[in-house]
């Protein structure tokens, strides 16, 4: 005998116990009583009965200890991280991130050196520039006096009022603008030409006019007054 399905659709598998045969109209229902099924089943008018024993008596999942399983196997799994696969995971990857740190690191530190460097190749360049510029002041400083040197000489040999004199270079190393020409014309000069003639050589200006031609006479070698 072919077994009956239920509303759900699904075949029961128990052992047939009874069947009833009668003529009704109607769905097909379950009912279940003291461990029996009753299966109604509307085939071609016919309504069969069948009395199905359930098996009740059998061990049923206890969800209690179900729970404690999966929670005792939940707690277990998480202690994987421990074993040492998982644990030389966890080291590498903190040795990556120690090694990139590091690396990052070493990076900033090459740029601060690069850029300590650039700043030290600047700083000699501009000392370069003022040794370069130093040195040719203290060239044309030392041509300067040489070349004033020279018309000492020649001006102290100067022996009367009308004997052409040798001029000498300013701050500048430039040939001194309104330097008098012979003796004699030092002391034609009024007060502001001498100032002029003080403030190129780089001499005092204080005291009275016969002071001013007495220090520039001395300074350029001249001996005898005109």
């Amino acid at each position: 005998m072919p077994r009956p399905s239920c509303a759900l659709g699904r075949a029961w598998q128990g052992p047939l116990l009874k069947e009833y045969n009668f003529s009704i109209l109607s769905d097909t229902t379950l009912q279940v009583s003291s461990g029996t099924l009753f299966v109604i089943s509307l085939l071609n008018s016919q309504t069969s009965v069948h009395q199905y024993v359930m098996d009740v008596e059998a061990d049923q999942p206890d969800f209690e200890q179900l729970q404690q399983g999966l929670t005792l196997a939940t707690t277990q799994l998480a202690k994987l991280r421990n074993m040492p696969v998982f644990n030389m995971a966890a080291r590498l990857d903190t040795m990556q991130q120690n090694m990139e740190a590091r690396l990052d690191a070493v990076q900033q530190n090459m740029a601060a050196v690069q850029q300590n460097m650039a700043t030290m190749q600047q700083n000699m360049a501009t000392m370069l520039q003022n040794m370069n510029r130093n040195h040719e002041q203290l060239v044309e400083v030392f041509l300067r006096s040489e070349l004033n040197n020279i018309a000492r000489v020649r001006n102290a040999k100067v022996s009367d009022a009308l004997t052409q004199l040798e001029p000498l270079r300013d701050l500048h190393n430039n040939p001194i603008q309104g330097f008098p020409r012979t003796p004699r014309g030092i002391t034609q000069m009024n007060e502001e030409q001498m100032n002029q003639l003080l403030n190129a050589l780089g001499l005092a200006m204080e005291g009275t006019l016969m002071e001013k031609q007495d220090r520039f006479r001395h300074y350029i070698g001249l001996s005898i007054l005109a």
